[in-house]
């Protein structure tokens, strides 16, 4: 589909962005491109919740891997955000477990075993030799949590998905190095914020021919490749290094 894609570069693709992170998206290029963080370092995504918490619920949909593939929890979706701030993903190593192995289908009434995981961590080494974490949970009804950490050897900045809140710390910006307890918040200006207008971007890019910026069909498949590969090192026990073989046949 990539191929036929661009073969027809007049034709827009856009694939629904997600919408972790946007309102403080154009604040985050701003500092890390002026240098806040440095050499990035370490990178820490997690995201707990509590969708599968309860043992007697049913079946869902996105625990079925004919219906969901091989995503796996919010693994996509907050990927797909770190992306935008960071480079993309060389190598990866995972595993896997579901805290709750069999639920009610509730199309049959019968009690099968879940397809895909309740509980996901992640090792990764990115493009640029940092190494990032991914732990997400399904099955935390009490200190629910989604954050992306980015850790530099000059600075650091924390994003908080749920509350939209950027915390920050920078030598670059006269700060101490010291304890998280030092990171204070950073305000998002007023001007920089953005907010969902994704059909009104797609009928812009069609009728003004206006770029899209997120997401698009090459981040898509970076997307669909990065969980394949997790899926894969979860099964196989084995780190898995992208990009993936047939993926670069498939866009090449």
């Amino acid at each position: 589909m990539l191929t036929a894609a661009r073969q027809h570069a007049r034709l827009v693709t856009q694939v629904v962005p997600s919408p972790f992170g946007l309102k403080g998206h154009d604040l985050m290029k701003q500092l890390i491109g002026e240098g806040y963080l440095g050499e990035l370092r370490e990178v820490h995504v997690w995201h707990f919740a509590a969708p599968l918490a309860d043992p007697d619920a049913p079946l869902s949909w996105r625990q079925d891997a004919t219906l969901s593939g091989f995503n796996m929890l919010t693994l996509g979706i907050v990927h797909e955000t770190l992306l935008r701030w960071a480079p993309p993903p060389v190598l990866v190593q995972a595993q896997v477990h579901a805290h709750v192995a069999a639920r009610i289908d509730p199309q049959s009434g019968v009690r099968r075993p879940v397809g895909t995981p309740d509980s996901v961590q992640v090792l990764a080494v990115l493009a640029d030799g940092a190494r990032a974490t991914y732990h997400l949970s399904g099955v935390t009804p009490f200190g629910q949590t989604a954050s992306i950490y980015l850790f530099g050897s000059d600075g650091i900045l924390c994003y908080d998905l749920l509350t939209d809140r950027i915390r920050g710390a920078s030598r670059r910006y006269g700060h101490t190095p010291g304890g998280m307890a030092e990171v204070e918040e950073i305000a998002i200006p007023a001007d920089t914020v953005r907010v969902w207008t994704v059909e009104a971007d797609f009928i812009a890019a069609i009728r003004e021919g206006r770029a899209i910026e997120l997401t698009t069909f090459e981040a898509g498949v970076a997307y669909m490749e990065f969980t394949e590969a997790v899926a894969r090192s979860a099964e196989t026990g084995e780190a898995i290094a992208l990009p993936l073989r047939e993926f670069v046949v498939a866009v090449s």
